[in-house]
């Protein structure tokens, strides 16, 4: 009885023990590591094909000086259809045309070079990630992150923007937010604007007279 005892305690040792190191080898378990091999003349998104899918953009951007992150966003409300800027209380946005032409910015974007794949080069390039919790007053190479959603919440595409290439002002290193490879690529972010009135009815007395039958 007691050899029988004794056994099944080894057996419950090594039960506990294969549960231990399994749970020790997924919490240690490398993260998939990207093969940028072969990436460049590629989309940097290349499921992200159609401007109409946008339902929603957020742009968030680092104050060094005052260690806060400044956030702006434009959204399309999904029963009404009607666009709004909840980073403005809701503030009603004419952002139909705009909101195509932005997200046009990032679909296509090639991959023109892989600058590198070691993240301690962010902050050189400007790509660290503007999350709060990393950052302090004065803190610098924070990026522009910039966000498009679907109706449905899904992430289209999501770029961190970071510095100008010297030798090509036109070139820009960005960097996908959770990813350490860092690319070269040709943007235009005159699109991607935080301006409040580049985003609102610029013509607010758009409604024939005969249609407002009081004005305070």
């Amino acid at each position: 009885m007691i050899a029988v005892n004794e056994g099944r305690k080894t057996l419950a040792f090594w039960a506990a023990a294969a549960v231990i190191l399994g749970i020790a080898g997924w919490i240690t378990w490398p993260e998939p590591t990207i093969d940028t091999n072969n990436l460049a003349g590629n989309d940097l998104f290349e499921k992200f094909t159609d401007p109409q899918l946008a339902a929603s953009m957020k742009i968030v951007t680092f104050d060094e000086e005052q260690g806060q992150l400044d956030t702006f966003e434009v959204r399309r409300d999904r029963e009404s259809g009607l666009w709004n800027i909840p980073s403005r209380d809701g503030y009603p946005a004419d952002a139909i045309e705009q909101m195509r032409t932005a997200a046009n910015s990032l679909i296509g974007l090639k991959i023109l070079d892989i600058q590198t794949e070691n993240a301690e080069d962010h902050d050189d390039l400007g790509v660290a990630e503007p999350k709060l919790e990393d950052l302090e007053v004065g803190d610098e190479g924070v990026g522009r992150l910039v966000t498009f959603k679907s109706e449905s919440q899904d992430t289209l595409a999501s770029i961190i923007i970071g510095d100008q290439e010297k030798s090509d002002p036109e070139k820009r290193y960005v960097r996908i937010p959770g990813q350490d490879p860092v690319y070269v690529v040709k943007l235009d972010q005159s699109s991607l604007s935080t301006n409040f009135e580049d985003w609102i009815e610029s013509d607010l007395l758009k409604l024939s007279s005969i249609d407002i039958s009081e004005l305070q």
